[in-house]
């Protein structure tokens, strides 16, 4: 039997079949590119929280050794706050330094006098929502 040409309709059919394949491939491989980058992603987001415990806790051992100034406190308390708005770490890990901030506010006179004495314009250095939230601490004088 001699072999013939396809025909333009078969053709046609093997191309359209052809397209799809390709397309599904690229869609396939967006997919699996799109997850890499969310694990990596998240991976990173939790590399970086857990970085600032432990720089929390670094801060905190300097502070009580007084090796560290309140200024340095609200420095870094307002690196996690913006980094938790932001979405740069992870909020279920760097929670416990929440209450953190809450107690030296609150049960540090140190640190509360510092606040409390800051001058406006140097407060402004910070975004309004966390002088807010500093403020609202203190007004509650409790953590709980």
């Amino acid at each position: 039997m001699p072999f013939s040409a396809p025909s333009s309709a078969q053709v046609d059919s093997i191309v359209k079949w052809t397209q799809i394949a390709a397309d599904l491939a690229a869609a396939l491989m967006l997919l699996v590119a799109g997850y890499q980058f969310y694990c990596t992603v998240k991976a990173q987001r939790l590399q970086s929280s857990l970085a600032v415990l432990t720089e929390g806790l670094d801060l905190d051992r300097k502070y009580q050794d007084g090796k560290a100034v309140p200024r340095e406190l609200f420095a870094f308390y307002y690196r996690v706050y913006v980094s938790r708005e932001s979405g740069g770490v992870n909020a279920e890990i760097v929670g416990p330094l929440e209450k953190s901030l809450c107690t030296a506010v609150i049960d540090n006179p140190g640190v509360a006098d510092y606040w409390d004495k800051m001058p406006k314009e140097e407060k402004s250095y910070f975004v309004p929502t966390f002088v807010d939230h500093v403020n609202k601490i203190r007004s509650k004088k409790t953590c709980e």
